[in-house]
């Protein structure tokens, strides 16, 4: 039978692999799709490594989707490619979004407060879906550096698990 996969993932039913994948092309190739994906993904440039449109390339690059993750990209204006992917759950992910209401041109995580003229500016980084404060410095730089180093912290504490 030429032309059938090989590789036992596409189903029925399809491994969680394969659905990932598929979901990956999807989002980047198909403007017609009902989701809104298409305009989050390739709408805004992104791309997939070529060798990936090849199932096994893209199963032999990232391996098995572990249970509870799904493909994230580590950059999020990056593409889909090795360097740039891994399986992470959604702890991880929800940390690694792109700012999508941004207001300001400070940066993320910073905000600034008139009610300080010696430190009005000050950090705060949502953990679990709450704002964690993280203090008040007199420079948007130094407010901003605060936010990057409990992000990397909190990247690092998911990344290593219970």
């Amino acid at each position: 039978m030429a032309g059938k996969p090989r590789h036992g993932h596409a189903g029925p039913p399809a491994s969680p692999t394969y659905q990932s994948w598929r979901d990956m092309l999807r989002r980047c190739n198909n403007p017609k799709c009902k989701s809104p994906d298409y305009a989050h993904y390739g709408g805004r440039g992104i791309k997939i490594y070529p060798r990936w449109y090849k199932f096994e390339h893209f199963l032999s690059d990232m391996g098995e989707k572990p249970e509870g993750t799904s493909i994230d990209r580590i950059d999020n204006d990056g593409d889909y490619q090795p360097s740039n992917c891994r399986w992470a759950t959604w702890s991880q992910q929800n940390n690694n979004q792109r700012d999508h209401k941004k207001k300001s041109n400070l940066p993320r995580g910073v905000r600034f407060s008139a009610y300080s003229r010696v430190r009005p500016y000050y950090a705060t980084i949502k953990i679990h879906n709450k704002d964690t404060y993280l203090g008040r410095f007199p420079t948007p730089e130094q407010a901003s550096e605060a936010y990057e180093k409990a992000r990397a912290e909190k990247m690092r504490e998911l990344d290593e698990g219970p």
